[in-house]
């Protein structure tokens, strides 16, 4: 298990990319600033401080923006899993991803980099 905070130490600069997580348990509390998210079968949603969202298992999603005083708390389940780049246009079931990558606690250094997990 994971449990840390993530603050924007830049400011956004274009799409985190679509991608999925690998993993048993991802919640994420926002206690700091905004944020503009995608998830797949919701669609785009704009979440502020105080308030907590948890991620399905394999939900693909992406960053579309967030404030320069965003900050996080992100608990995940387990600590070291991979992310899985994914098509938007691939919202089916059954779509395969196009890449991966791990994404474990000496990856994520700052909100660019965990972003990127």
């Amino acid at each position: 298990m994971l449990a840390h905070i993530i603050r924007a130490d830049q400011p956004f600069d274009g799409l985190t990319g679509y991608h999925s997580h690998a993993l048993d348990f991802q919640m994420v509390y926002l206690f700091g600033g905004w944020a503009r998210l995608y998830f797949e079968d919701i669609g785009e949603i704009r979440m502020k401080a105080g308030d907590a969202w948890y991620q399905p298992p394999g939900i693909r999603h992406e960053v579309l923006e967030y404030s320069d005083d965003w900050q996080v708390l992100e608990i995940t389940l387990p600590a070291d899993f991979e992310i899985r780049d994914e098509v938007r246009s691939a919202d089916k079931p059954g779509a395969s991803a196009s890449g991966s990558r791990r994404c474990g606690p000496s990856e994520r250094t700052s909100a660019r980099s965990t972003l990127g997990c």
